[in-house]
C-alpha cells in the first residue's frame, strides 16, 4: 500500500458553482510535450477554460462524483474502501472510471540495485504499485488505468460537485479524489464494470479501437462506470469481483507469505503517524544518542521564495511564519532539527531547510548557502519516508492487475494465448 495517501486538492479562491476545475501541472509539463510535439507553446495559454457551466447544465450533462466516500473497508487485509453515500438502486452507476490506455506493461516497472556486502550484486526489476489499480485480462497485454481528469491551468480552482452555492477559499475537497479507486474485491460484489455509455468523454466507441489505434493515440479519453447489479444501501461498501486469476493469485502470495507484508505495512504505517503526533522532536544532537527510524527523516512546511521575498530576518536567521498556502504539499521539503526552546509559552524550533528533488526553481536554496529558520510551530514538522524505502517497495508485495470479464474486454485487444 502507498504511504502517499490522503492528499487533498484545496481551494486557492473562492470558486462559485460550475466553475471548472483547473490545476497547474508545472512548466516541465509542457516542456515535455512540446519536445513531443504534442503542444506548442502558443497553446499552452489556451489549456482549460474559468467560464463556468449553469446549474441547469450540470445536471444534464454532468457526472456525479458524490455516490461513494472512503473508510476503513470491512475486510480488516484490505484497508481501506469505498461505501454508498446513499441509497443506490440496481442498475445506477455508482462511479465514472476515466482510463488511461497502457499498451507497454513495462511502464509499470522499475528497477532497483541489490546491493550486498561486497557492493552492488545486481539489479531487480518488480511490478509497480500502480498495476494492483489497473484494468486487464489474462489475455492481452493492454492495462487500463483508471484516474482523475483534470485540466491545466495556471491555478487552482475547483468545480462545484454538490450543485449548490460556491466553495470557499482553501475549503478541502477529499471526494474529489477518484475514490472508485478503492473498491475492493468480492467475489461476491454488488457493482460490475461497463463500458460508458455517457457523452462526457471523447471516445464514444473506445472499445472497437486495436491495438494499433491505441498506441498511436496522442490523448485520453476512454470510459468505463461501475454499475450497481443490485440496491445498495446507504454506507455499504461496494465491492467489484476483481476475477478468478486475481483470487488465486491473491491466495498463492498469501501462501507464501502469510500475513508478514501486511503486519509490515500496519506496523510501518502506525509507527510514522505515532512520530508524528509526538509533542517533541529530537533535535540532530538528541537524535545522535536516540536516532529516528533510518528509512525516516524530519521535514518542514516552508516557503522560501516568500520568505526570500519579504527578507524577514534577525540577524543570520530567518523568521517562520505561516501565510494562506503554507501548508500546501508543495511547500514540504527536507529539514534538519537544530534546537528547540521555549518562547512565549510555546516550543518552537529552528531548523536548517534543504531542498527536495522537484522544487521550481524560485524555491531552490543557491548552492553552498545554509538557510536557517526559526519561530518554527511543532505542527510545521512532519516525518516522512526516504525513497524506496515504503511498504510499496517490500519484496513480498502483492502486484496483480484487476481482470475485465471476457465479455466487455475488446476481442482485438486479446493478443496473448
Amino acid at each position: 500500500s502507498s504511504h502517499y495517501h490522503n492528499y487533498t486538492f484545496v481551494s486557492t479562491k473562492n470558486v462559485q458553482a460550475g466553475e471548472e476545475i483547473l490545476l497547474d501541472f508545472g512548466g516541465d509539463w509542457f516542456k515535455e510535450r512540446e519536445r513531443k510535439k504534442k503542444i506548442t507553446a502558443t497553446q499552452q495559454n489556451s489549456v482549460g477554460s474559468t467560464r463556468p457551466h449553469s446549474v441547469e447544465w450540470l445536471r444534464d450533462n454532468g457526472l456525479c462524483l458524490d455516490r461513494i466516500k472512503v473508510g476503513p473497508s470491512t475486510n480488516p487485509q484490505a484497508g481501506r474502501g469505498a461505501f454508498a453515500t446513499r441509497f443506490l438502486s440496481k442498475g445506477s452507476i455508482v462511479a465514472p472510471a476515466p482510463v488511461l490506455q497502457i499498451t507497454d506493461r513495462k511502464a509499470l516497472q522499475y528497477t532497483r540495485i541489490k546491493e550486498g556486502y561486497h557492493g552492488i550484486e545486481g539489479y531487480e526489476t518488480t511490478d509497480q504499485l500502480m498495476l494492483n489499480y489497473c484494468f486487464g485480462s489474462k489475455h492481452s497485454s493492454i492495462l487500463l488505468f483508471p484516474y482523475v481528469k483534470f485540466c491545466h491551468e495556471d491555478v487552482l480552482v475547483m468545480k462545484q460537485i454538490k450543485i449548490s452555492n460556491s466553495i470557499p477559499l482553501n475549503d478541502l475537497f477529499s471526494f474529489m479524489a477518484n475514490s472508485a479507486n478503492f473498491v475492493n474485491h468480492n467475489s461476491t460484489a454488488n457493482v460490475e464494470l461497463r463500458w460508458s455509455t455517457s457523452l462526457q468523454h471523447d471516445l464514444k466507441h473506445a472499445k472497437n479501437l486495436t491495438i494499433d489505434d491505441l498506441e498511436g493515440l496522442q490523448h485520453t479519453g476512454m470510459m468505463m462506470e461501475y454499475v450497481a447489479l443490485r440496491d445498495i444501501q446507504a454506507d455499504e461498501e461496494i465491492f467489484l469481483d476483481y476475477g478468478q486469476d486475481w483470487e488465486q493469485a491473491w491466495e498463492s502470495h498469501r501462501n507464501q507469505w502469510g500475513d508478514i507484508g501486511f503486519r509490515s505495512k500496519m506496523e510501518t504505517t502506525v509507527y510514522l503517524e505515532k512520530l508524528n503526533d509526538e509533542a517533541l522532536v529530537l533535535t540532530e544532537k538528541e537524535q545522535r544518542r536516540n536516532p529516528y527510524p533510518a528509512n525516516t527523516f524530519t521535514s518542514c512546511y516552508y516557503n522560501y521564495a516568500e520568505a526570500i521575498r519579504r527578507d524577514q530576518r534577525r540577524g543570520k536567521l530567518y523568521m517562520w511564519s505561516e501565510t494562506a498556502g503554507t501548508y500546501y504539499d508543495r511547500n514540504l521539503r527536507p529539514c534538519a532539527i537544530l534546537d528547540r526552546h521555549e518562547y512565549k509559552g510555546d516550543t518552537i524550533y529552528t531548523v536548517a531547510i534543504r531542498n527536495r528533488y522537484g522544487l521550481d526553481p524560485s524555491q531552490r536554496i543557491r548552492k553552498g548557502e545554509m538557510h536557517i529558520v526559526t519561530l518554527l510551530p511543532r505542527k510545521a514538522i512532519r516525518f516522512s519516508s526516504k525513497i524506496f524505502t515504503t511498504d510499496q517497495h517490500l519484496a513480498q508485495g502483492f502486484r496483480h492487475e484487476i481482470h475485465l470479464k471476457d465479455d466487455i474486454f475488446p476481442l482485438q485487444w486479446k493478443d496473448l494465448s
